[in-house]
């Protein structure tokens, strides 16, 4: 269907970490893949461009409009800037990601009469609401909200798990993201999903230059990107690992993370790897010894070079929204992380989505993977629950893990591109 609307505007403002802009930057770039002349109609108003321009190089945090990769690029506050450039070209679709509300100057705009009076259509405005397996998705997805003036509409859009939602945003990293076959220490192949009985898993063979020296075919690499937490059982799990993998096939065992000040920052910038405040403090690199090789600290990561080592490591640890989409998309095992919320309301989250992938697992795997993922967010943490052990299965039956995962990953590519549904229903309803 040929694409008449390419007057999008996305709203962003950064909230307490990078996950936000880092969902909108990855749908701009996609809808710029649909969008005639590379997405040069795409508007970005965003509160940080500090942040985004970690994300993405060249974007000029200090200017207040500019042009980025095809794209307009005007930051929140710039009201007399940003007047004169939708003054100039009026709105016509606005992305209002995350219910992050409008601009002061922009709401003046929409609602102006008389600017109204210039407009062919109704300015509509899409709440892209934020990634959920639970079921309201499904009953919210596309319901229409009220605003204070018919010129100008609003609607949500979610994205979600299933075909009844927008689905996720593909990219052409996704297209590469199942390793397929993972490769032994002699070279040869092992057909995906088949372990061999009481032997541990080999690494995948889809290894390049990003990962470190370390990590090559016969290296199995954990990536862990995290809220800060106590990491000790988890440091404990992984060195027994790492031993029964040198015991077994002679293969390394890699953990790649980063530290830094703060745990609230996006990818492989900052995360703590001591234990949670009110417990005694155990850094990662204590649990793990003198174990060899010792965990390796990774640099602050591009968007584009952060999804590409998260495709190629082996096993992941995940927090938040934007990194949870690529690794259940990416066929591999992993462990997710949710935003923590009062009264643990985040395990309603952790639980709707493993619902979700329940049917992919056998019934002995899925409750192993379950117990751990909800212990890993805080459920029945003074209860007696060998984390340690369960990790530690989880990664001894890696090759069963890895078939069911892959087979998760593979119904949501099923579900399409948000990206396309996106331009579908904005044809529909401009």
């Amino acid at each position: 269907m040929p694409i008449k609307n390419t007057d999008i505007t996305l709203l962003c403002r950064v909230i307490d970490n990078y996950g936000d802009i880092g969902v909108v930057f990855r749908l701009a770039k996609a809808l710029s893949k649909i969008l005639p002349e590379k997405g040069a109609g795409l508007r970005l108003i965003v509160d940080n461009l500090t942040t985004f321009s970690e994300l993405s190089p060249g974007l000029d945090p200090s200017k207040k409009v500019q042009k980025h990769r095809g794209w307009t690029v005007c930051q929140w506050d710039a009201a007399e800037e940003g007047r004169a450039l939708y003054e100039k070209v009026p709105p016509l679709v606005i992305l209002e990601c995350f219910a992050c509300g409008r601009p002061e100057w922009l709401d003046d705009l929409l609602f102006d009469k008389t600017l109204q009076a210039r407009r062919p259509k109704p300015v509509q405005i899409i709440n892209l609401e934020y990634l959920t397996a639970e079921p309201y998705a499904e009953d919210f997805h596309k319901l229409q909200s009220l605003t204070r003036s018919a010129q100008v509409r609003k609607v949500n859009f979610m994205p979600g798990f299933t075909e009844k939602t927008g689905g996720l945003i593909l990219d052409e990293n996704v297209q590469a993201a199942p390793c397929g076959k993972a490769s032994n220490p002699d070279g040869s192949k092992a057909a995906p999903g088949k372990s061999t009985e009481g032997k541990v898993p080999a690494p995948s063979d889809c290894k390049d230059s990003l990962l470190p020296e370390t990590c090559d075919n016969n290296t199995f690499s954990v990536l862990i990107f995290s809220y800060q937490r106590d990491f000790t059982t988890i440091a404990e799990a992984l060195a027994a690992f790492s031993d029964k993998l040198c015991q077994d096939n002679s293969s390394l065992l890699s953990v790649l993370h980063s530290k830094t000040l703060s745990s609230d920052s996006y990818g492989t910038r900052k995360i703590r790897l001591l234990s949670a405040p009110g417990k005694s403090r155990i850094p990662f690199s204590q649990a793990w010894g003198k174990r060899s090789p010792s965990p390796e600290e990774l640099p602050f990561l591009p968007q584009d070079q952060w999804d590409k080592m998260l495709y190629q490591a082996d096993f992941l640890f995940i927090r938040g929204e934007d990194s949870l989409s690529r690794a259940c998309l990416s066929g591999k095992p992993f462990v997710w992380q949710a935003y923590p919320q009062s009264e643990m309301y985040h395990l309603v989250k952790v639980q709707a989505l493993l619902d979700r992938m329940e049917r992919h697992f056998s019934h002995e795997d899925f409750i192993l993977l379950r117990d751990y993922w909800l212990w890993y967010n805080g459920k029945n943490e003074n209860k007696e629950y060998d984390s340690k052990a369960a990790l530690l299965e989880i990664l001894i039956r890696y090759d069963k893990m890895k078939e069911s995962f892959t087979a998760f990953s593979k119904s949501l590519l099923k579900n399409g591109n948000l990206a396309d549904h996106l331009m579908t229903f904005i044809e529909e309803i401009v």
